[in-house]
């Protein structure tokens, strides 16, 4: 399944900038979307796991779109945080993994549209802020986010009004916790989803 959500991102890389310019389809001005992918954690107190969310785009001008996003991300629920003292006491470290905790990202940004490659391929970059929410449960450890995203993303018109694709996403920004952690933590990491979006 992995190795399948690499696939999109790696056409665009291959395809290089010498390759001919079709016109651009008619497009929606507004179109809504599924993702499911998974996302990958970088440090020791960043959800990762299974990611499932939709979008909304509204086209702001020819190329230009407002891009929201809303997603769940679902991992491993083991406990990884241990306090440093005797009997209990102490501060308290964690060494979660890639693929652990559960998360709930809301993401406000923009699209923008590149163009179009031969064989329909419609490339585009994204970046926005997002507002992140971070638990893991067996450590009874939650966190806030305010995390900055951007990345590349490409699809293929299959049907009047439907496009399939996929997406290749890195994201940053400072995090806060409980349980005596504070502020000072960072939340990191890189996200590979596949998505269809259908026209309204």
């Amino acid at each position: 399944m992995f190795r399948r959500l690499f696939i999109v991102p790696g056409v665009l890389v291959l395809l290089g900038p010498n390759v001919m310019a079709e016109p651009m389809p008619t497009v929606a001005e507004q179109e809504i979307g599924a993702r499911l992918g998974t996302r990958f954690a970088v440090g020791s107190v960043t959800p990762g796991g299974v990611q499932v969310g939709g979008v909304f785009l509204q086209r702001m001008a020819e190329r230009s779109w407002f891009d929201g996003a809303a997603s769940f991300t679902f991992g491993a629920d083991d406990s990884a945080c241990t306090l440093d003292g005797a009997a209990g006491s102490g501060s308290l470290t964690c060494s979660h993994g890639i693929v652990d905790g559960f998360g709930f990202q809301l993401a406000l940004g923009g699209r923008w549209r590149l163009r179009q490659r031969r064989g329909g391929l419609e490339p585009y970059v994204r970046a926005g802020l997002a507002l992140e929410v971070a638990y893991f449960g067996e450590d009874q450890l939650t966190g806030a986010a305010l995390p900055l995203w951007g990345g590349l993303g490409g699809r293929f018109r299959v049907a009047d009004g439907v496009a399939v694709g996929g997406e290749l996403l890195l994201f940053g920004g400072p995090a806060v916790y409980d349980r005596g952690l504070g502020t000072g933590w960072t939340t990191a990491g890189m996200i590979v989803q596949a998505g269809v979006d259908f026209a309204l």
